[in-house]
């Protein structure tokens, strides 16, 4: 052959190559995915190829192929997030948004990426608005299943009026309803026991009438002996 004919002769596997980038790029991907799936048979197709006419066949079958490719990994993780909340969770208006978004994008068109994208904006929207009171519910019922006999008056009074502003709040508000929360869950917290608070009383009235008056000075004797 003659320079010129070999040089004619010479194959050029760029596409191969570069096709082989893209799939790697791709990292792990469903067996089924269109995408993979094109740029799997194009390379083998490429690296069967004996000529430049093969090459660039397959090259051009994997463009066409990739013109249709729509891409569905957004939408698959919002899909997969919204599996993760549970409705009693949030607040009934969120909630029914939020459902409604995730029903369009389960049943949009998986052809039409303008669409899909779509589809994963409105589900990551709605999951943005959702409004969470799973800990504030928890507390409010904590609180009402307490019992006022069994904690010490101003205690008790001071998580009644917490309560109160717990089930008051804004529900659309959800720093203010984090806040309710967390006082809520404080004012449980800090609730007097009265048998404790009763129990450390008679302890402390039997360790004063164990004490000796001439034991101590007059002027510190005399509050005590007043307490």
């Amino acid at each position: 052959l003659s320079v010129e004919d070999a040089i004619a002769a010479l194959v050029n596997k760029t596409a191969l190559n570069e096709a082989k980038v893209e799939l790697a790029a791709m990292g792990d991907v469903a067996e089924d995915d269109a995408k993979a799936v094109a740029l799997k048979a194009a390379i083998e197709a490429m690296e069967k190829a004996t000529t430049q006419a093969e090459i660039d066949n397959a090259a051009a079958t994997l463009d066409e192929a990739v013109k249709v490719y729509v891409d569905l990994s957004a939408l698959n993780y919002q899909l997969a997030e919204a599996e993760k909340h549970i409705q009693t969770n949030y607040t009934a208006g969120t909630w029914y948004e939020f459902a409604k978004a995730l029903e369009a994008a389960k049943a949009v068109d998986v052809t039409d990426q303008a669409a899909v994208d779509a589809a994963a904006k409105a589900l990551a929207d709605a999951q943005a608005a959702l409004v969470y009171v799973g800990a504030l519910n928890y507390y409010v019922a904590k609180a009402e299943s307490l019992d006022a006999v069994n904690y010490t008056k101003s205690t008790w009074a001071e998580l009644q009026a917490v309560l109160a502003a717990a089930k008051a709040v804004d529900l659309k508000d959800q720093a203010a309803i984090d806040a309710a929360t967390a006082a809520l869950a404080d004012a449980i917290y800090n609730l007097g026991d009265i048998k404790a608070v009763a129990d450390l009383t008679k302890k402390t009235i039997a360790k004063a009438e164990a004490l000796v008056e001439a034991e101590y000075t007059v002027a510190s004797w005399a509050p005590m002996a007043a307490a």
